[in-house]
């Protein structure tokens, strides 16, 4: 029969863990290569995307500039200057009673808080 001495069991168990030991190390080595490699492909990828909105954002400067848009307007729109007239209250419309009986405006479309002279009333 073979006798198995205290020592043997525990240079086989030291072996073993050893053994263990070296895997999990090596295992959690390669994890982290990994993860690392895939750390610096999003850290690039970061890099390359601000780089593209940098380049976005000058070309929307240069594109708003508004002497470019100016000579735009001139060359492809049929504007008139604007007039003084032109500008309204954005009320008026609904609060000035109109002669034509089939143009009026409904009274739902007169906010609550504005009064029958188109101003602000906060007695309501």
């Amino acid at each position: 029969m073979i006798r198995i001495s205290k020592t043997m069991v525990f240079y086989t168990i030291g072996i073993f863990m050893s053994a263990l030991l070296v895997h999990v190390v090596f295992t959690s080595s390669y994890e982290s290569r990994a993860i690392e490699a895939q750390l610096n492909n999003l850290r690039s990828s970061i890099s390359l995307e601000r780089d593209v909105q940098q380049t976005l954002r000058a070309e929307w400067s240069s594109l708003n500039d508004p002497r470019r848009l100016q000579k735009l307007a001139g060359e492809y729109l049929e504007l008139d200057e604007l007039r003084v007239s032109q500008i309204v209250n954005m009320w008026q419309d609904v609060m000035t009673p109109h002669t034509n009986a089939s143009a009026a405006q409904p009274a739902s479309l007169t906010p609550d808080f504005v009064n029958s002279e188109g101003r602000f009333d906060n007695t309501r």
